[in-house]
């Protein structure tokens, strides 16, 4: 409940009513309450549920999920956004974050080449990364991704700064691959405020 904040929604109740539920058909349920039994009756009841469904949620290491992906979604996807790892030790994270280089770039090697087989060929690709690894990072990706343009962008994040030997830095990179030639990005209207 609280992390949708369902209890917000108009017309909620605990238990939900069924009008409610009628009226919300698109809600989330953490299928971790419901019995192993109950789960595979439900899914068996279905008629073709890929074509029921449009949405997908892999709860995965990155590079699994990814070759996972490949048959089914190969040149499919229309945007990618990673944002790995960036041997720093700018802050606590839960996965490994001191690989040495040819580490660090083996590991996002294999992830950019996963990934970019799934891209559609008008697909955009975001890559965020920090000074630490943006050397590294850039080359690669107009290496492996020969047919696209890499546009850097400056992302300011933390306006008081990650002190780090003399200065403290604000921001990070977000690395775009846009396909050659093409204007998939363009604001196409301004929005006022």
């Amino acid at each position: 409940i609280a992390m949708y904040a369902i209890d917000e929604a108009n017309g909620w109740s605990n238990p939900p009513t069924v009008d409610f539920l009628r009226q919300n058909l698109n809600l989330v349920i953490d299928t971790k309450y419901f019995s192993t039994d109950f789960k595979e009756r439900l899914i068996a009841s279905i008629d073709n549920l890929d074509e029921q469904t449009n949405g997908l949620l892999i709860n995965s290491d990155n590079f699994h999920a990814l070759n996972l992906l490949q048959t089914r979604y190969s040149q499919k996807v229309s945007g990618i956004y990673i944002d790995p790892p960036y041997n720093t030790d700018g802050m606590e994270i839960i996965y490994k974050n001191g690989f040495k280089d040819s580490s660090w770039l083996s590991l996002i090697h294999s992830r950019l080449r996963f990934g970019n087989q799934l891209l559609a060929p008008d697909a955009v690709e975001c890559v965020m990364i920090d000074d630490a690894e943006y050397s590294n990072l850039f080359p690669m990706m107009r290496q492996e991704m020969p047919t696209y343009t890499i546009r850097p962008v400056i992302v300011e994040y933390n306006h008081r700064g990650r002190v780090k030997s003399n200065f403290a830095y604000t921001h990070e990179y977000g690395l775009w691959a846009i396909p050659c030639g093409r204007d998939l990005i363009t604001r196409e209207r301004e929005l006022s405020d």
